[in-house]
């Protein structure tokens, strides 16, 4: 057996080795026609891009052109159906229902819808329509709106004014267009209750509706009609639905009802503090309205209750000027309910380094304007002192009175006017 030499095994494993390997890259290469399938779906994906958001761009300028880029297109299918749907109605439908297969959760397409079969007189249709699609865009304002016109023009204000709340409160700025609506449905006797059976708490919206109504309401049984839930639920109102609902009853001279409807919006200590004056001892704090005390608000002069030495309680009514001319002729005011009879109106006043041409001085007169006392001019540096003065309220013609403070015009231009005036315990006593 010869053996084999150990070199020659050597080479012939080199030479083995050395062997080229046939390269795998050539059999894994893309074929070249994947290539083009993957360039041409490329372009095509592209190209509808670009087909599409043209045809957005056209659709929300209203150009009918973006059916030419995108067919299909709702938007546009919607608004030329829109155009459409006085004169076409049948061809309106049509696009309207192609709108819908490429966008079914648009509201404004199935109200569309809905006009149109109201249009042709089919209103069990368009009722049925519009209410299998009630649930879509809950919070959208212009959709709520609409909803509530088509339910209006079908006779049922009790879902309109349902939609119509909702889109008050998405869009305070329809009231222009809606609170004359309400309006007219407040003051008809068929559908007043539905303003008089709201539910606490009230909607926001009422607010402004409130104080529109208070303008424009023929009736004031209207106006009774929409404050009844705040006295219903017992619920405290805001305080400008409350001003403007005392105000429309004092102006139409109902004063009694004014007067009890302010009562039933005091608490505690306020009603603690009520009297022939209410609140004469500036001790506790009111609303500026009804019958408590209104001060003036002006930059040239202070009036409001403090705290200062010598009073009675814990504050008096300050009155600091500032240097500047007050404009002003009437510092604070408070309506009065008194029966007819004397009395005897008192109280305190302290003067700190005030100038004046005459003076300052309390009136009491009529609310038709009518005199029934003043007080002498109030002047110079004066401590602590009491005035006293006698008046009568007659038993006509003056079923409400009005308290005031007041100064003279030619010391409201005074233009270097400073120093305060305090007044504490203003009472009014019957004498008989």
């Amino acid at each position: 057996m010869t053996a084999r030499h150990p070199m020659h095994t050597t080479a012939q494993h080199s030479a083995e080795e050395s062997q080229p390997v046939a390269d795998d890259s050539r059999t894994r290469a893309t074929p070249l026609w994947v290539w083009i399938i993957a360039s041409l779906l490329l372009l095509y994906v592209l190209s509808r891009v670009f087909s599409v958001n043209i045809a957005y761009f056209l659709a929300e300028q209203k150009n009918p052109a973006a059916l030419e880029w995108h067919a299909g297109m709702p938007a546009t299918l919607y608004q030329q159906a829109v155009k459409q749907y006085e004169t076409s109605p049948a061809e309106a439908r049509k696009m309207a229902i192609d709108a819908l297969r490429n966008n079914p959760t648009d509201g404004r397409i199935f109200l569309l819808l809905a006009i149109i079969a109201e249009q042709s007189e089919n209103n069990t249709l368009a009722s049925a329509i519009v209410e299998s699609t009630e649930f879509l865009h809950p919070r959208r304002a212009e959709h709520q709106f609409q909803v509530g016109n088509f339910w209006a023009r079908q006779g049922n204000i009790t879902k309109a004014m349902e939609h119509w709340s909702v889109a008050l409160q998405m869009r305070p700025e329809l009231g222009k267009t809606l609170y004359p609506l309400l309006l007219t449905i407040a003051e008809s006797s068929t559908y007043r209750t539905l303003f008089t059976q709201m539910q606490a708490p009230m909607p926001k919206w009422t607010e402004a509706f409130f104080q529109y109504a208070i303008k424009n309401a023929i009736s004031l049984d209207t106006i009774r009609a929409l404050y009844l839930p705040y006295e219903r639920q017992q619920q405290i109102p805001p305080d400008a639905v409350r001003k403007a609902y005392l105000n429309r009853l004092m102006a139409e001279g109902l004063w009694t009802d004014a007067y009890f409807v302010w009562l039933n919006t005091l608490e505690g200590p306020q009603l603690n503090s009520l009297g022939n004056i209410n609140n004469g001892g500036f001790e506790q704090e009111y609303a500026q309205d009804g019958f408590a005390w209104q001060f003036t608000q002006s930059r040239n002069v202070m009036v409001n209750p403090q705290p200062t030495y010598g009073m009675t309680g814990a504050k008096a009514l300050r009155v600091e000027f500032l240097g500047t001319a007050p404009a002003v002729t009437r510092l604070a005011m408070q309506n009065l309910l008194l029966d007819a009879g004397a009395y005897q109106f008192t109280g305190k006043y302290r003067i700190d380094g005030l100038a004046t041409v005459t003076g300052f001085k309390w009136r009491l007169s009529c609310s038709n304007g009518a005199l029934l006392a003043e007080t002498p001019y109030l002047v110079g540096s004066m401590p602590w002192s009491t005035f006293r003065l006698m008046l009568e309220v007659p038993p006509e013609g003056c079923s409400a009175q009005r308290l005031e403070l007041v100064m003279t015009p030619a010391d409201a231009r005074i233009a270097g006017l400073s120093g305060t005036l305090w007044f504490d315990d203003l009472a009014l006593a019957v004498i008989r």
